[in-house]
């Protein structure tokens, strides 16, 4: 009994012994599975990171190179909106020359005292209607009055805050007319008349199709010698230009300028028969 025992014991141990070896050799060939399910999944995941990488390289690639293409269209388009901008500021140009050349911008027509040459009085002159700026000038009407004549011809009349003057001594006080069509830039006409003047105060009104100015010329005698000068002022009484013949001394230039504002920038007067 006891040796039936004992071999069915070993036996049984022999069972559990092969057993255990068993699940020793079963862990083993899990363990050798699960290694190459590992290894398997590895190389799988760097195979696909190398084709991820490759991927991820040719979107660079493709990236740039669509960068590329924006930033030339871009360029392009830049290129085009800085030819549209210049060429939009050159028809501006073009546009405002026109119009300044059609009307002569902020040019305006005056008056130059020239001496007669070969004559032996100082005193004589022409008066010279001058054009020095770059674009012509049109429409130009110009009438120049001896200021004193229309001073010792005007009068009041009661009620009226006008000086009066009748109209054959506002004409009578006119010492020449010019009108013309145009001047072109950097030309001037010269009055016909000889003027014969020691001394004297000029109001002159200019028109031209684009301004309104007022000149005026004073001719002042000191010993046997006549000097003269001008000013020209615009409507709203800004001085534009004004010239001094020949630099005479100070108190001589001081005397012309006093006489300047002895002379309104208007005349506004009242016309009777």
């Amino acid at each position: 009994m006891i040796n039936k025992m004992n071999i069915l014991s070993i036996v049984g141990l022999l069972f559990m012994f092969l057993g255990g070896i068993g699940a020793i050799i079963y862990a083993l060939g899990q363990f050798q599975s699960s290694r190459a399910d590992k290894l398997e999944i590895i190389n799988t995941t760097k195979s696909e990171n190398i084709d991820l990488k490759k991927q991820i390289a040719e979107l660079k690639k493709e990236r740039e190179k669509l960068s590329g293409i924006l930033e030339e269209r871009d360029n392009k388009i830049q290129e085009q909106h800085n030819n549209i901008v210049s060429l939009n500021n050159k028809l501006i140009e073009k546009s405002e020359y026109i119009e300044k050349y059609m009307s002569g911008g902020e040019g305006y027509p005056y008056v130059e005292i020239k001496k007669v040459m070969g004559n032996n009085s100082d005193d004589v002159f022409l008066f010279s209607v001058e054009n020095v700026f770059d674009l012509p000038l049109y429409n130009v009407q110009i009438q120049a009055f001896d200021y004193e004549k229309i001073l010792s011809a005007t009068y009041r009349i009661s009620n009226e805050d006008k000086m009066a003057i009748k109209i054959d001594d506002y004409l009578n006080a006119r010492i020449f007319e010019y009108n013309t069509n145009e001047i072109p830039p950097g030309e001037f006409r010269m009055s016909p008349e000889q003027h014969f003047y020691k001394s004297g105060k000029f109001f002159i009104d200019i028109h031209s199709r684009n301004n309104r100015v007022i000149q005026k010329i004073v001719l002042v005698q000191h010993e046997k010698n006549s000097f003269a000068g001008y000013v020209v002022i615009d409507s709203k009484g800004k001085i534009l230009k004004e010239h001094i013949y020949n630099n005479p001394p100070e108190e001589i230039q001081k005397d012309i300028k006093i006489k300047f504002t002895s002379i309104p920038n208007e005349l506004n007067l009242l016309f009777t028969k």
